[in-house]
């Protein structure tokens, strides 16, 4: 969501986006609060990487390294092929943005996007036990957002 708000932020297109999303856009209180959001959203990274882990949003093109792909791969794909070890130097990447009926756990990496948004369930993984070669995740309900499909 942060991304759509830096576009439209970016190219004047807030009130359109206002329009859009009115939870939101009353959420922060307006203009001045998006606009305060959208900075701090700005100057974070668009992936994560850590000593086991590389954390990131969506997907990756599995035909090309973690640090070479376009930003918009690492945000808004669903690639789910395998991610080969040289392209992720060796370590296990953890993502979002696909939705699964349930955590998916596998040898290169690991999606935690368990359909909150659509009724699913919100997962969380302890990064700290993942760094000690450990999978531990926790799941809450979801709620089901008003204009979603409900999933699964």
């Amino acid at each position: 969501m942060s991304d759509e708000w830096l576009r439209a932020v970016k190219y004047g297109m807030e009130q359109e986006h206002a329009e859009r999303y009115p939870e939101t856009w009353h959420s922060f209180d307006g203009r001045k609060g998006i606009l305060e959001f959208t900075q701090w959203a700005a100057s974070l990274p668009i992936y994560i990487e850590t000593e086991r882990v590389i954390l990131l949003h969506g997907g990756m093109d599995p035909n090309s390294h973690f640090k070479e792909q376009d930003e918009r791969e690492l945000l808004w794909s669903r690639n789910m092929e395998f991610i080969p070890q040289e392209y992720r130097d060796n370590k296990r990447i953890v993502h979002g943005h696909t939705p699964v009926p349930n955590p998916l756990i596998l040898v290169d990496r690991i999606n935690i996007d368990t359909g909150c948004v659509y009724g699913g369930h919100l997962t969380a993984l302890s990064l700290d036990a993942l760094e000690e070669g450990e999978v531990i995740l926790k799941s809450v309900e979801g709620f089901v957002r008003r204009d979603a499909v409900r999933f699964g």
